[in-house]
C-alpha cells in the first residue's frame, strides 16, 4: 500500500504541475481518505484497548486502596497490642517481684519445715517397726515348710496329695 500510495502522489504532482488543481485536490483527499481510515480503525482499536486497560487498572487500584485501608487498620491493632504488651510486661514485672518475696518468704517456711522433717524421720527411724523382707510368697511357703516339719516330726501320716489334707495341716 505504501507504493500505491507515492503512485497517487505522484500523479497529484502531476496534476498540480499541469494546472489541474481540482483533479490533484481530489487524489489527495481521496489517498488521504483511504490512509485514514486505516488509522482511525487502529486508533478506535487502541482506544479500546487502552479502556480496558484503563478498567483493568481501576480494578486493580480498587483492591490496592482496600489493601492499604486493611495494612492501615493492622498497624493500628499492632500499635494498640504493642501498648497492651508493655502493659503486660509490667504488670508480669510487678507479680514476679511479689513472687519472689512470696518465695524468700515460703522458702524461710520449708526450711523450717524440712528441718521438723528430718527430725520426725530420725525419730521414726529410731522406733521404727522393722518388719522381716520376706515377700507373701515366701513367707506362705515358709510356713508351709515349717508345718511339714513339724508334722513329720510328729509321725503324723497324713494325706498332702488332696487340699483338705493340706488345710488340715495349716490349722494345726
Amino acid at each position: 500500500m505504501p507504493g500505491q500510495a507515492e503512485d497517487v502522489h505522484q500523479q497529484a504532482l502531476q496534476a498540480f504541475i499541469a494546472k489541474d488543481y481540482r483533479r490533484a485536490w481530489k487524489l489527495c483527499t481521496e489517498q488521504e481518505i483511504k490512509t485514514a481510515k486505516p488509522k482511525k480503525e487502529d486508533m478506535n482499536s487502541r482506544v479500546l484497548q487502552l479502556e480496558q486497560a484503563n478498567k483493568y487498572l481501576s480494578g486493580k487500584l480498587e483492591v490496592l486502596q482496600s489493601l492499604v485501608c486493611v495494612v492501615e487498620e493492622l498497624v493500628k491493632d499492632n500499635q494498640e497490642l504493642k501498648g497492651r504488651i508493655k502493659a503486660l510486661e509490667s504488670y508480669a514485672s510487678d507479680c514476679h517481684g511479689r513472687d519472689l518475696k512470696l518465695l524468700k518468704h515460703r522458702d524461710e517456711e520449708h526450711a523450717l519445715r524440712a528441718q521438723h522433717l528430718g527430725e520426725d524421720q530420725e525419730w521414726v527411724a529410731k522406733h521404727e517397726f522393722r518388719p522381716s523382707k520376706l515377700t507373701l510368697q515366701q513367707a506362705t511357703q515358709q510356713r508351709s515348710e515349717e508345718s511339714f516339719v513339724t508334722a513329720d516330726e510328729q509321725g503324723r501320716q497324713e494325706d498332702t496329695s488332696n487340699v483338705a489334707g493340706l488345710l488340715s495341716r495349716l490349722q494345726l
